[in-house]
């Protein structure tokens, strides 16, 4: 992105670049990355890392800096490579504990407690809103339904985007990487299937005239309409 700024103007000769450390500007193999910085530097923009204060512009790198510049990119490839060997790692051996049946440690689902467990008081509010969402309610609508008098501080960074989210969580029925029964399924799956239909069809929420309780949810017996009710002045 920053070669793409400074080959489009919108970062031009004589312009500093400050950077927290090299790192920051990549993490690609030394091969590929000292001529992205070459590239920089002889385009007239200067670059800085905050870490140490160096600057790297044309004179500096036909001096003593560019041994030190190969050495931090060195230096930032080897992290990236490390970092993703071992994320990969823990990533493998947690999915192996989970096909033995051992809940693995990750972050899970607002429902969930950190060893796997069901949070009694979140647990029929997520159940709730998969069973409006199938029934034609939308994301905003059952959002707010949820924190209509509920004070519970494990949802206070809940967002209408957050019940899209739970939608496509298969956790929701005790799934995790494909793997059935990790966790204590929070509804049944032929609930969630139902929601993913409904995905799937790309179904478009009815309007709502009111923000009534039962819009939505209640049908006439005799006509077979949805139920709504509307106000005039």
């Amino acid at each position: 992105l920053l070669l793409a700024a400074v080959e489009n103007g919108s970062i031009q000769s004589g312009d500093v670049i400050l950077i927290e450390a090299m790192d920051r500007v990549g993490r690609l193999e030394p091969m590929e990355m000292l001529p992205l910085l070459s590239r920089i530097v002889n385009s007239g923009v200067d670059i800085v890392t905050l870490d140490d204060g160096i600057r790297y512009n044309r004179e500096s790198a036909n001096s003593n800096h560019l041994f030190l510049l190969v050495a931090k990119v060195q230096q930032a490839h080897q992290f990236s490579d490390t970092l993703s060997r071992r994320l990969k790692a823990s990533y493998t051996s947690r999915k192996k504990a989970a096909a033995e049946g051992i809940t693995p440690k990750r972050n899970t689902p607002v429902w969930l407690t950190s060893e796997g467990a069901l949070i009694a008081e979140i647990a029929p509010l997520v159940k709730q809103a998969f069973e409006d969402y199938a029934s034609g309610l939308g994301e905003r609508r059952i959002f707010e339904r949820i924190f209509e008098g509920n004070t519970n501080p494990l949802l206070a960074r809940m967002a209408p985007s957050t019940v899209k989210r739970w939608m496509n969580n298969r956790t929701a029925i005790g799934e995790w990487n494909g793997i059935p029964s990790v966790y204590p399924a929070v509804i049944e799956p032929e609930l969630f299937y139902r929601v993913q239909k409904r995905m799937e069809d790309k179904f478009s929420p009815r309007g709502l005239p009111t923000k009534h309780r039962f819009t939505g949810l209640v049908v006439c017996a005799e006509c077979g309409k949805n139920f709504n009710t509307k106000y005039y002045q």
